[in-house]
């Protein structure tokens, strides 16, 4: 084989593969209600596609109908729906599609989403008629069963209850197969109307956090409670203003807290809670904990890449880009103005119209 012809073929195969790296696509998954049924809550699952860094327009997958026959049926009008495997998209409910084929897998109740692994999709159910349990639906098969072993078990903790019938409420435990048992007679007071129970976060089978509300609004404590030494600690206290409930999840550091206002890593050790002036997304990008008048700040690779009013539950990230849905603030009040997507490839903001968004789901790679 002559030396030319070598040289020849490795700059094709190296401009081949050079072409294919370059012609990345990535659509943002965004859901709107269609104005045309809006007796059945129809809403239409659209992919905002981007290649190489710019936008390349938007296409309708597949439409689903919220309601049917009167009653709820297939829900994605919140921001708890999740994406599997750049192909699945579930719902808080349990109902899963399959974006690349534009089809419904599942459209029954399934539960809520506990983890994703391989081809199977497992779900915690707690119906009022069948119980509490586990179940499963298999990708390969397209089959959705409960588990029946009594072992199989994902979630830690126990069967709590919180009596909200009188302040302050009380909490109890109701052990298997034994009557049930006061864990606290004193376990926080209503913060405002209509404000729902605490917020409970298991670190293990036997101990979890809570959030204590005192008498008289919005101050609060994270508190620490252990079942088997029957014993309470209080990390920190924190203030928590609105009407929704502080979020306690796990996140890349640890166990985080989350107000309207402020953002805090759960120090178990010390213990306290330690305001976090940033809250850290996947890829390298980072928004500011608290709003300011002029907007959120955004950063990426911790270099600011601009300042905008959005709700940070719409926040989303890829390799090369991240979005949110915009909104301008007259007064107190807040109105949607379309999407922003930061391309890292072209280095700016791309701004892009859209109608009213229902639910602002993610990124997923074609």
């Amino acid at each position: 084989m002559n030396t030319r012809f070598v040289i020849l073929l490795f700059l094709f195969l190296k401009l081949c593969i050079t072409a294919q790296n370059d012609n990345v696509h990535e659509s943002l998954i965004v859901i709107h209600y269609n104005e045309a049924d809006k007796a059945n809550v129809l809403q239409d699952i659209y992919t905002y596609d981007f290649v190489n860094g710019v936008y390349a327009g938007r296409q309708v997958l597949l439409s689903v109908k919220g309601q049917k026959d009167g009653k709820d049926y297939i829900r994605m009008d919140n921001e708890n729906n999740t994406l599997y495997n750049n192909r699945y998209l579930i719902s808080q409910s349990g109902n899963i599609i399959d974006l690349r084929e534009r089809k419904i897998l599942f459209d029954g109740n399934g539960g809520r989403l506990i983890k994703c692994t391989n081809d199977s999709i497992i779900f915690y159910v707690n119906d009022i008629f069948k119980g509490k349990y586990y179940a499963y639906y298999d990708l390969s098969k397209q089959l959705y069963s409960s588990i029946s072993s009594l072992t199989f078990k994902l979630i830690p903790g126990q069967d709590i209850e919180f009596d909200k019938r009188q302040e302050p409420y009380k909490l109890y435990l109701y052990p298997v197969n034994k009557p049930k048992v006061v864990l606290l007679d004193d376990a926080g007071y209503s913060s405002a109307p209509g404000r729902k129970e605490p917020v409970v976060f298991w670190l293990d089978n036997s101990s979890f956090l809570f959030n204590y509300t005192n008498k008289g609004a919005a101050d609060a404590v994270l508190m620490k409670y252990s079942i088997d030494s029957k014993s309470k600690q209080v990390i920190g206290s924190f203030t928590n203003t609105g009407e929704t409930q502080p979020g306690i999840y796990g996140a890349n550091d640890g166990v985080v807290l989350e107000t309207n206002d402020n953002y805090y890593r759960v120090d178990l050790k010390t213990p306290a809670l330690v305001a976090c002036k940033q809250i850290q997304y996947p890829f390298d990008f980072a928004i500011d904990a608290q709003v300011k008048p002029n907007g959120r700040a955004i950063s990426y690779k911790n270099q600011a890449i601009g300042t905008f009013h959005f709700n940070k539950k719409t926040f989303r990230t890829s390799e090369r880009y991240a979005a949110f849905v915009k909104e301008l603030q007259v007064g107190k009040e807040l109105y949607q103005q379309g999407i922003a997507v930061w391309s890292k490839t072209k280095q700016q903001w791309l701004n892009i119209d859209a109608e009213e968004i229902t639910a602002f789901v993610g990124w997923i790679k074609q």
